[in-house]
């Protein structure tokens, strides 16, 4: 899969990295680590992670007065066309899990809201580091691209 990340993303992207370090970091890491474990991201109209032809998560990269440098995970509606949604593999309960064994909630560096899950700008850099192997050991079921088609 190439990378679809237009200028806006990018200068979106910089925006983050003295706010939020940990965030900017694992976004770079995504998009350069991220095909070897078939990860990828596309920003057409907004940030979409996907593993394969599978659709894992939108992405905002919020910088609202409520949500200072934040990155939001969220569920979402409009996705790549060949694209089979499996954002089930990370939202909400998987990543309200894995947030919660690294005490994210109650240590403040994240939020849950409905199908969302924000993490703040001090959430560290070992829980991204954490969430990017959990993503790369996703398993995404590729035969329902191939019945799809």
């Amino acid at each position: 899969m190439n990378h679809q990340l237009g200028e806006a993303y990018q200068k979106r992207l910089q925006s983050f990295e003295r706010p939020n370090p940990a965030a900017h970091s694992f976004l770079q890491r995504l998009e350069q680590e991220g095909p070897a474990h078939g990860l990828w991201l596309a920003s057409a109209t907004g940030l979409h992670l996907y593993k394969s032809y599978a659709f894992l998560a939108h992405i905002q990269l919020s910088n609202s007065k409520s949500k200072p440098f934040s990155l939001v995970f969220s569920k979402h509606d409009m996705i790549w066309v060949e694209a089979h949604d499996r954002s089930n593999l990370l939202l909400p309960h998987p990543l309200v899990r894995l947030v919660m064994e690294s005490s994210g909630f109650r240590k403040g560096w994240a939020a849950a809201r409905a199908d969302s899950v924000e993490l703040k700008a001090n959430a560290p850099q070992s829980f991204y580091d954490i969430l990017l192997l959990r993503l790369g050991s996703l398993e995404v079921d590729e035969a329902q691209r191939v019945a799809a088609h």
